[in-house]
């Protein structure tokens, strides 16, 4: 009876003679070649490499040098071994997705902007761009917001205006909470509680 290679990572039969698997091209050379009387007990776990970008996090051969889904660069991420047998790759849920939903309202109640997990910038050229392009006072680089499972968190990048959290200046990072009203671009000394050309949010989590 004609004997074959099941790959390891997606369970796809190949020649008894292939160095590398057709379907994903996982390395067979150390695969022994069996029949179907000797096939093995389906798979319990797999290696795979899972893409690190925190928006992804798709399931990869175990040999992959890019995601699949995103096209991430996966040289230098780890092989883990997976309790599944899915045999495509698929979305791992990642622990950021159990973030309770977070958001920024303008105080006119006009714009909201959905904060995403992970690290991201806000600004005049980075995100909430559509909303922020006219306000003057704000930096085209103005500030970093991380979300993560635990906390919500604010870092001021610009030196021209800074940032304001309840009419004082904030240097360091701060810990967001639901309520807060953040102002980019605020002056704290001027006796007008809204300027034209700042920008103000609420905080929603």
């Amino acid at each position: 009876m004609a004997k074959y290679k099941m790959c390891p990572v997606c369970g796809e039969k190949n020649a008894e003679d292939a160095f590398n698997c057709i379907n994903c091209d996982a390395d067979l050379q150390s695969t022994q070649p069996v029949g179907d009387e000797e096939e093995k007990e389906p798979q319990t776990s797999r290696l795979v490499k899972i893409c690190d970008r925190d928006s992804c996090r798709t399931e990869n051969p175990s040999n992959a040098n890019k995601c699949s889904k995103c096209g991430n660069d996966l040289s230098d991420v780890d092989v883990v071994e997976v309790g599944t047998e899915r045999t495509e790759a698929v979305d791992i849920p990642n622990a950021n997705q159990n973030n309770k939903e977070r958001k920024l309202i303008s105080v006119e109640g006009d714009y909201t902007f959905e904060i995403p997990s992970g690290e991201i910038e806000i600004g005049r050229e980075r995100e909430m761009a559509d909303y922020l392009a006219d306000k003057m006072y704000v930096s085209r680089v103005h500030g970093k917001l991380t979300s993560t499972v635990d906390a919500l968190i604010y870092v001021n990048l610009s030196e021209t205006n800074g940032t304001c959290i309840g009419n004082n200046k904030i240097s360091e990072q701060v810990r967001l909470e639901d309520g807060y009203v953040l102002q980019l671009g605020h002056n704290p000394e001027s006796p007008v509680e809204f300027q034209k050309k700042a920008a103000y949010f609420r905080v929603v989590i």
